[in-house]
């Protein structure tokens, strides 16, 4: 069990790649119809359907699609957005169903076990691909170096001290 490892990894595949604004518009909505929920009201509150309509409006009038293909210190953005919302609640759910689950069975991880990574691709792909040609070493570089502080400054101490 304890050498357990769940690595998703990050692509930066253009068919996939939504813009961060439109994924911020509608995180917005999420949390808006998540708090009038929880809250008790719905969008029958004039405050809530007002900025409900505010926002749909506004996502509406956004491009979903970029003019330009995005450069890799974009990708490497988008994925930090990514893993930013995922720290912030879905690897938390995992990790403790998975350890529920283990301790129905009597079976626990060592406090050192780290059943979930990530990894990423993003900057990495110097294949004779015509759309990875635009990846040189500096933008791998600059790919990594944004990664490591990104996940770094979101997570704990410890990972911040292990960067260095």
């Amino acid at each position: 069990m304890s050498r357990l490892s769940v690595r998703p990894v990050f692509t930066a595949h253009p068919t996939e790649a939504a813009r961060r604004s439109v994924l911020l518009k509608l995180r917005a909505i999420a949390d808006l119809l998540d708090t009038a929920e929880s809250d008790g009201v719905g969008l029958e509150d004039p405050r809530v359907s007002r900025r409900a309509a505010e926002l749909v409006d506004l996502l509406w009038q956004t491009d979903e699609l970029r003019l330009e293909r995005p450069e890799v210190l974009d990708e490497t953005r988008n994925a930090l957005y990514y893993l930013d919302h995922l720290a912030r609640g879905p690897v938390a759910t995992v990790l403790d169903d998975l350890a529920l689950a283990l301790e129905s069975i009597c079976v626990s991880l060592p406090p050192d076990a780290r059943p979930l990574s990530f990894g990423s691709w993003i900057g990495g792909d110097r294949t004779a691909t015509r759309s990875s040609r635009r990846t040189s070493p500096v933008a791998s570089s600059t790919s990594c170096a944004t990664t490591r502080c990104g996940t770094c400054s979101r997570s704990s101490p410890r990972c911040s001290r292990r960067s260095r």
